[in-house]
């Protein structure tokens, strides 16, 4: 339980802290005979490269493991047995995508390839056998992006790097990185380049693999035990969003919300089925964070004095006069209020408590319908005190209009005073 609760992943959240521990896992390759470990490093290797140079790992004498050159998060210098080196550039994602600089460079192949071309000087403090007379370098580089976090379709991270590479000017300095690799790649076709060349582990699937891996050596030390809990805790949140009853279509068809079981990303845009779209203004700014707002309601407004707030997020402010961070002491959830003269209208709210994971992904966990209960004064502060409905034995909330109207109706009755 310790472990779990003190994981060094759920603290050291950002890329170059993933990019530090890969680095690791390869490094045993180099630095120990014990055959566990070695073991580990060649099958998270062959599980991250592309096919072509997965099936030449057994033939590696050893790895030059060289970070932040040339942009490259990792850059592996694979010493073979027969004295020749092959390339693997690790591109590693934790809550980003894609940038310009990476897709119009083929995840930095051609800015690669371009600078073992013709700039020698760069490579002056590597161990690369730069040898431009002699070498080829086109059909020995190779490239794979690891995302954790935002994941999508093969199709998706693919498609916007042919649609980068069709569109490059021949002002940018990606287009003179091209045209240095443009022969071998127009020889193959770009999606067999692709294919031959590029790795995406950027589905669930894909991640599962290097998930599996790490589980089979997890034993081995307390980092990767601490490593696999944090990326299997992030790949089963993301996995409630979309495959089994919890995820948007199914909440949208269904009309019901699970408590502590329904979970929503903020880049999901899940809370569309609850409100109308968002304006484009309202999605940067919950993507962004730049400002923090809380997120778009649909009101159902019985009479003047109650209203119905269907989504409604902790911890996002709204204006100057709002601060809607809960505390909860078991039986009611404490809303700190700023502006102690304001008037609460809202009477019912599906409350979400937002969370980050191990990874910084905020997403937010459906707790229950709750009802607007009084206004106290606490330790010179004020607050809203509300208070869960009982709509149902088993977690499960309807989130029809029709069903949340007679709910509210019938609890009307009951609730005259607030």
């Amino acid at each position: 339980m310790l472990k779990k609760d003190n994981n060094l992943f759920k603290f050291a959240t950002k890329e170059t802290t993933q990019d530090s521990f890969f680095s690791w896992i390869i490094n045993f390759y180099n630095v120990t005979d014990d055959k566990l470990y070695k073991n580990f490093s060649k099958e998270f290797l062959k599980t991250i490269m592309p096919k072509d140079l997965s099936d030449k790992v057994n033939d590696i004498k050893s790895i030059d493991i060289t970070r932040q050159f040339c942009d490259i998060d990792i850059l592996l210098t694979l010493n073979m047995k027969n004295n020749e080196q092959y390339y693997l550039i690790i591109e590693n994602k934790t809550s980003s995508d894609l940038g310009p600089q990476q897709t119009k460079t083929i995840i930095y192949y051609t800015k690669l390839i371009h600078y073992l071309y013709n700039n020698k000087d760069k490579f002056k403090e590597l161990s690369i056998d730069v040898d431009t007379i002699n070498r080829k370098y086109e059909d020995k580089v190779y490239a794979v992006l690891i995302k954790t976090a935002i994941r999508n379709n093969d199709s998706d991270d693919r498609n916007k790097i042919i649609n980068s590479i069709n569109n490059l000017n021949e002002n940018e300095i990606e287009y003179e990185y091209y045209q240095t690799s443009k022969n071998y790649i127009d020889g193959l076709s770009i999606n067999q380049f692709l294919d031959k060349h590029i790795k995406f582990i950027n589905t669930d699937d894909e991640l599962l693999k290097i998930t599996n891996v790490i589980s089979k050596y997890k034993s081995l030390d307390i980092l990767i035990e601490s490593y696999y809990d944090s990326i299997s805790f992030n790949l089963s949140n993301d996995s409630m969003l979309k495959n089994d009853d919890n995820n948007v279509d199914n909440i949208i068809k269904k009309g019901y919300l699970i408590e502590n079981k329904t979970h929503f990303r903020t880049n999901k845009l899940c809370f569309k089925c609850f409100a109308n779209e968002l304006t484009t203004r309202d999605l940067d700014n919950i993507n962004n964070q730049s400002i923090s707002i809380k997120l778009d309601k649909l009101k159902l407004e019985f009479n003047d004095d109650i209203n119905l707030v269907i989504v409604d997020t902790l911890n996002f402010k709204s204006g100057n006069y709002y601060d809607n961070k809960f505390e909860y002491d078991g039986d009611f959830w404490f809303e700190k209020i700023r502006e102690t003269n304001s008037s609460n209208k809202i009477r019912y709210i599906f409350l979400f408590i937002k969370e980050v994971d191990a990874f910084r992904n905020q997403y937010y966990t459906f707790k229950g319908l709750y009802r607007f209960k009084d206004k106290n004064k606490i330790n010179e502060e004020t607050y809203n005190i509300w208070e869960k409905c009982k709509v149902s034995d088993n977690g499960t909330v309807s989130i029809k209009k029709k069903d949340i109207e007679t709910y509210i109706e019938k609890e009307e009755i009951f609730h005259t005073k607030w």
